[in-house]
């Protein structure tokens, strides 16, 4: 990876002007001067070629340049003497010099145990998406490139790391709606976690391919044909599930004939209306497999993903899914929340900051809590662990209004999420039955709590409280002195 691949992947992002590239050209000559030739990385690459890979993924992302110049400058201060912050800030600002800060490692010697430096090293890394959700983006794109690399390290650092990144990184890929950050991450942690699981997935990836080709070619002239007659020239993308994600489908439904969406194709036609139109269009050529369409354009993901997904049983009698998107839902669902920003700030002016949009997400609010909670490193992450980097469930209410909650969660979890008084809960509706407090939720279950008119009326306290599932949950009541 080369500065001139910086520079490409900055041309192709068509966001930066004159002035970014002078600051990210003296970044880079920075770097490479004071850091980067010294001893190489253990693939015998000069080290220069990981910060620069860094700041291309950055690029990709339409990150800033203050983003990208600290994505070169990111291991500096933690690798090299004599290189601090200070003199960071003084050649490239304060904003800079705060980035490469959050992403730099808290230094072994401050605490000699292991897994206490780990945990203060996750704790810093979570805390950090409050303050400025740049240095999460930057730790994601170190991530990726190292991992692209790990054949070069120790089998046992290897493991940890895929574990780590299973764990800790591929859920925040997924929550800030990066998504070919999460899908390259997970596939990478998924190879070295489960080799011979890994190589089973390839081959059976190869063997869809090959399966399908000729089905795939149909449908797609089908969509061209259909789309011509009305005078659209669409672009489309065919697409197999990566390696993970068929592992992952394959435990959860036990056949390849059972995956809806092992193939997609993705239809892009940039006005929404005639979009949606030709969906139903489109979708009316083929049988639609019932109970697996979802509409993310009416109701989007909480992480910023848009599409309306329609799956479709093709002329051999298998599931293909169609997704429809405009181009601007394209860029953000594959590079997340600067390109969701991107668009937002066109809406609300230049005012609008990347962390404002951060602020609407709904994690945020729960790292906000657990960072007012004064939780020792370990119970802190405990209930990140719990609470955020988890699978999460999505749950609507009466207006169709979208809480995302971790899976496991009850109605009492919902009730505190919207803020409703517990004290009042009189009857828990769920799908417009009534259910336990103790219900688990699911995706697309419509809640609807019913307060008691009187206190006396309500459901006893004691039960409300012994059915709240999540960490956050539970310390807002332990707040509460309701027991």
């Amino acid at each position: 990876m080369q500065y001139e691949d910086l520079i490409k992947a900055m041309n192709q992002a068509d966001c930066y002007d004159l002035e970014d590239y002078r600051k990210v050209g003296t970044a880079f000559a920075f770097a490479e001067r004071l850091h980067h030739k010294g001893e190489p990385r253990k693939s015998g690459e000069p080290y220069i070629t990981h910060p620069v890979a860094v700041a291309c993924t950055l690029a990709n992302q339409y990150s800033d340049d203050d983003t990208l110049c600290a994505g070169l400058l990111h291991d500096t201060v933690e690798d090299i003497p004599g290189v601090t912050d200070q003199l960071i800030a003084e050649q490239f600002g304060d904003t800079t010099a705060f980035l490469v800060d959050g992403v730099t490692k808290i230094r072994k010697n401050e605490n000699d145990d292991i897994e206490l430096n780990r945990e203060a090293n996750l704790k810093k890394i979570m805390e950090s998406i409050p303050k400025d959700i740049r240095i999460i983006q930057i730790k994601l794109a170190d991530r990726k490139h190292n991992m692209q690399t790990m054949e070069y390290m120790k089998h046992e650092k290897q493991i940890y790391k895929s574990q780590e990144t299973r764990d800790i990184y591929v859920p925040i890929a997924t929550l800030i709606g990066e998504y070919e950050m999460k899908t390259e991450l997970e596939d990478l942690a998924f190879m070295y976690l489960h080799p011979k699981e890994y190589e089973e997935m390839i081959k059976i990836t190869r063997e869809i391919e090959i399966k399908e080709q000729h089905n795939k070619d149909i449908v797609l002239n089908t969509i061209i044909m259909a789309l011509l007659k009305v005078g659209i020239e669409p672009k489309l993308e065919a697409r197999i599930k990566n390696p993970y994600g068929i592992y992952r489908r394959l435990q959860k439904y036990g056949s390849l004939s059972e995956i809806h969406d092992l193939y997609s194709i993705k239809i892009i036609i940039d006005d929404v209306e005639q979009l949606l139109c030709m969906k139903e269009y489109i979708s009316s050529l083929f049988e639609i497999v019932p109970g697996k369409s979802k509409n993310y354009i009416v109701s989007p993901k909480t992480n910023g993903y848009r599409a309306d997904h329609v799956t479709v049983r093709t002329y051999d009698g298998s599931m293909m899914q169609l997704q429809f998107v405009t181009s601007n839902m394209d860029k953000v669902n594959r590079s997340g929340i600067t390109a969701s920003y991107q668009e937002l700030r066109k809406q609300k002016g230049n005012n609008y900051s990347l962390q404002d949009r951060v602020k609407n997400m709904q994690f945020y609010k729960t790292l906000e809590f657990l960072k007012e909670a004064n939780l020792s490193p370990s119970e802190y992450n405990k209930a990140v662990r719990q609470d955020v980097l988890t699978k999460m469930v999505y749950i609507e209410d009466q207006d169709r209004e979208v809480t995302e909650l971790p899976l496991g969660s009850t109605p009492i979890d919902y009730a505190l999420a919207k803020d409703i008084d517990i004290r009042k809960i009189w009857k828990i509706l769920v799908n417009g039955k009534v259910v336990p407090p103790n219900y688990q939720l699911e995706s697309k279950d419509s809640v609807k709590i019913v307060k008691a008119y009187e206190e006396k009326d309500a459901i006893p306290l004691k039960i409300i409280a012994s059915n709240a599932s999540c960490y956050k949950s539970k310390l807002k009541i332990k707040g509460m002195h309701l027991h």
